[in-house]
This record gives C-alpha cells, sequence and structure tokens, in this order.
C-alpha cells in the first residue's frame, strides 16, 4: 500500500490517518498475463490501481479487429470508468500484458 499511499500524497495534503482510512478499503489482486480483468458486456465493479505490471485497454470493430485504447503501467489508475460511474455494462476488455499486481 506504500505506493498507492505516495501516489495520493503526491496530489492531495492529508493527514495520515485520513490515509489510512482510505488504503485500507483496498485489496491486492494479482493477475496472470493475458489474463483478462474485464470483458466487454460485463458489469463493471471495479476500478483499478496498478502496483507492478501492464495491462491493455482495448475494443473490437464491427469487424472484430482488436484496437487498442490505452496501456496502464505502475501508478496508474484504470477501468472502464464511465461505466463503472453509470452502473453501465462495460463497453471496453482489459486484460493484463504481463503478470500483474493491482489494488482495487
Amino acid at each position: 500500500m506504500k505506493e498507492l499511499s505516495e501516489h495520493i500524497k503526491s496530489f492531495l495534503s492529508i493527514s495520515e490517518d485520513k490515509l489510512s482510512i482510505i488504503t485500507e478499503k483496498f485489496v491486492q489482486k494479482n493477475i496472470n498475463k493475458k489474463e483478462h480483468l474485464l470483458r466487454s458486456s460485463d458489469h463493471v465493479r471495479e476500478v483499478y490501481f496498478i502496483l507492478y505490471g501492464c495491462v491493455r485497454t482495448y475494443v473490437y470493430d464491427v469487424n472484430g479487429a482488436e484496437h487498442n485504447i490505452t496501456f496502464s503501467m505502475e501508478n496508474w489508475w484504470f477501468g472502464d470508468l464511465q461505466n463503472f460511474v453509470n452502473s453501465s455494462p462495460a463497453s471496453l476488455n482489459i486484460q493484463a500484458l504481463e503478470d500483474t499486481t493491482l489494488l482495487t
């Protein structure tokens, strides 16, 4: 959780007590290379913070070809945020490009 704490403190002036309240809500998750965190049409339940590793976010076009939208690396937030906020089905696919450790 040290990485998350440092990341938050780089944007906010926050007490250690308040920071602890935030960081204790997160759970560490490990995913393997090529594993999907999200597929389009899944229910979006989480957003993520990467501790180690790299993921790609991509979509399919009408012909079924994949198109990368973003690559997210260490100390990045990522996810299908719009659909998370709106409680809508995912429009994105998210896949680990290497073994990845993240917080959710």
